[in-house]
């Protein structure tokens, strides 16, 4: 054991009841080089201390320039050659908030349908009340003039199919009061002045 590192004997000497007497010798022996050892020990940590230190005031004196839209750093540079002045930045001008009235360009219409239409089936169906004395009308709604609408059913494009077939002319004495209007009232009175029509005796269709 006496040619074993001092270590490994004070390992050794503590699990097998190692003579005291020969562990002090050893720390005699070996004292120095503990000292020297306690010591670089002691001088590594201030050098590291010291490193940090100074990354830490490094740090601080650096300013860094940043895009944040395009999220990457622009460039670095020394805090003491930033001029101490600030650059005012422009102030946006804040334009007032203005509730832009409902666009009226939604108009309802009624078609007067022919005699043959009071045949269909789908038009008896919704109106079994309807008053025998009155025609059958079809109600809609569009954002184009009226009578574009109605040349639109007549010629197929985009056409309702009872327009289309039994449709014979605008009947604006029932609905030209009522226009022109923003989109949303115009959906909520196609089905008011179906409903209205109706009321009275009219054959109607549509309105939906």
């Amino acid at each position: 054991m006496p040619d074993e590192p001092f270590a490994v004997r004070r390992k050794i000497g503590l699990e097998r009841g190692y003579d005291w007497r020969q562990y002090a010798a050893d720390a005699l022996t070996h004292g120095s080089s503990l000292i020297e050892h306690l010591e670089s020990s002691i001088q590594y940590r201030e050098s590291s201390l010291r490193h940090r230190q100074k990354k830490a005031e490094d740090a601080s004196n650096v300013f860094v320039a940043v895009n944040a839209r395009e999220c990457r750093i622009v460039s670095i540079v020394a805090r003491d050659c930033v001029p101490s002045y600030t650059v005012p930045m422009r102030r946006r001008k804040r334009t007032p908030l203005r509730l832009s009235e409902p666009k009226l360009h939604h108009n309802v219409y009624v078609v007067l349908l022919s005699k043959a239409a009071l045949k269909d089936f789908s038009i008896v169906r919704r109106n079994p009340a309807r008053d025998p004395v009155k025609p059958a009308v079809y109600v809609g709604m569009t954002g184009l003039p009226v009578d574009h609408r109605f040349e639109n059913h007549k010629n197929g494009y985009k056409s309702a199919r009872l327009v289309r077939k039994y449709g014979v002319r605008l009947l604006p004495e029932l609905y030209e009061h009522l226009n022109p209007m923003p989109y949303e009232y115009a959906v909520q009175m196609e089905k008011d002045l179906a409903d209205d029509l109706r009321a009275q005796g009219y054959a109607v269709c549509g309105g939906t």
